[in-house]
């Protein structure tokens, strides 16, 4: 995402790699590729659900796939005309979706439709499907599919994909998500259904799952494998603000939210106390607010090895491994939240106290090297990793206004919290 997308070609190696941000298009709610991380020590409660004693074995596995290890964005390989390109799988869109630089794979347009998104009412081409393949997947339907350019979002993530497999595709399926093993596995109708079962609702072709939050009841949010970032999810913003009246919610900060459209937009989080998904109890999960939409992403599932059986309208949640902190130890400890525009990495918000801001960096200058690596040349993705190492001092190469100027952060042992977004990025 720091290297220029209008320059570089889609990936044509058998092999993909998974990796972080979250698209939409085809819905109510936001496509928010989270751009900020706040430091959040969650804990979970033990699941009070009984596992199902049976083991999921290779004659249950129509076709597996390899995950990312931190349980980001479900990045799989999709084969059109013999080249492989990264797609994102994302139970929080309907139809499938082609990237820009794959309008020469689509067919003519089928018809117009209107529809509603979190910037506003818009009208899409769906075209006639490509033959493409996920595995022995024919992703083919008679539904036709969108195609958008995503060069934004992949800047904003540091991730190449140029697709979405949306509901069409799965609703017909049962999906295996093992963040314990790095797998995702399509399985057959007679696999065991392993963990604690929670009904799912299929509204409009969309999973929704029943949250009830203490002092608030119970609502119906939507299934988001492609909703990642900080945080478990969000929340409208009516249910936020009566859920931090009534005490229930504290509120922690603020961050930046992006879209496909490019929007970016402030947003809060939040530490809810208390909430159960089915027998299921957590406290202090994040969220964050939303005008219009309530979701449960990738912070929430990778939490379980999650069997998400959408035609028998059941999840099974399977406690695993993961570890809350060990995941806050991971994140960017600079303060500075920052994204790709025009094959540049811009810095577009600072965490008010944090290193970045001591610094003296502001909304909108520019990271022209890290360490003496041109930033240009490192996906976002890997600039974040490079600083979150407690304790180390980076040195910074920075522009603004056309002026060069240099720094260098000592990162602390943790993540300060609140975003300061005074001037327009691009300034």
């Amino acid at each position: 995402m720091s290297e220029s997308d209008e320059n570089c070609q889609p990936p044509r190696s058998t092999r993909t790699r998974p990796g972080p941000s979250r698209p939409r298009w085809l819905r109510s709610v936001p496509d928010a590729v989270f751009l900020t991380v706040i430091l959040c020590l969650l804990s979970a409660n033990d699941s009070r659900g009984q596992e199902v004693p049976a083991a999921i074995r290779p004659e249950h596995i129509i076709e597996q796939f390899d995950m990312d290890p931190d349980g980001d964005l479900l990045v799989l390989p999709v084969t059109i005309d013999r080249q492989v390109f990264p797609f994102i799988l994302d139970t929080g869109t309907t139809l499938n979706a082609y990237d820009a630089r794959l309008r020469n794979h689509l067919g003519p347009v089928q018809e117009f439709v209107g529809i509603r998104t979190a910037s506003g009412n818009e009208t899409l081409k769906l075209y006639d499907p490509p033959r493409a393949f996920l595995g022995r997947f024919n992703l083919r339907t008679p539904q036709g599919v969108t195609c958008m350019d995503m060069a934004g979002v992949r800047r904003a993530t540091g991730h190449e994909f140029y697709g979405i497999i949306g509901m069409t595709f799965l609703l017909d399926r049962i999906v295996h998500l093992n963040f314990d093993q790095g797998k995702l596995s399509f399985l057959t109708s007679s696999a065991p259904r392993v963990g604690t079962a929670v009904p799912l609702a299929i509204v409009k072709e969309m999973a929704r799952v029943n949250v009830d939050f203490e002092g608030l009841g119970v609502r119906s949010l939507l299934v988001d494998t492609g909703s990642v970032g900080v945080g478990s999810g969000n929340l409208r913003s009516a249910d936020f603000d009566a859920l931090a009246k009534r005490g229930e919610l504290v509120v922690l900060g603020k961050g930046l939210s992006a879209d496909l459209s490019r929007q970016q937009a402030p947003i809060r989080y939040g530490s809810v106390k208390r909430l159960t998904v089915g027998p299921e109890r957590h406290e202090g999960l994040i969220f964050s607010d939303h005008v219009n939409s309530d979701i449960l992403g990738m912070g929430f599932w990778k939490r379980y090895n999650v069997t998400f059986d959408f035609p028998r309208h059941v999840v099974y949640l399977q406690k695993n491994q993961y570890v809350p902190a060990l995941d806050d130890a991971k994140r960017d400890l600079s303060g500075l939240h920052l994204t790709g525009k025009n094959g540049r990495v811009v810095v577009h918000g600072v965490d008010n106290g944090s290193p970045g801001a001591v610094a003296g960096i502001l909304p909108g200058d520019l990271l022209a090297k890290l360490d003496g690596k041109d930033a240009a040349g490192i996906t976002i993705r890997i600039l974040r990793r490079q600083l979150c190492s407690k304790g180390k001092e980076v040195s910074l190469a920075m522009q603004r206004n056309g002026k060069a100027f240099d720094v260098v952060l000592k990162l602390p042992e943790q993540r300060s919290i609140g975003l300061s977004l005074e001037r327009a990025e691009g300034q």
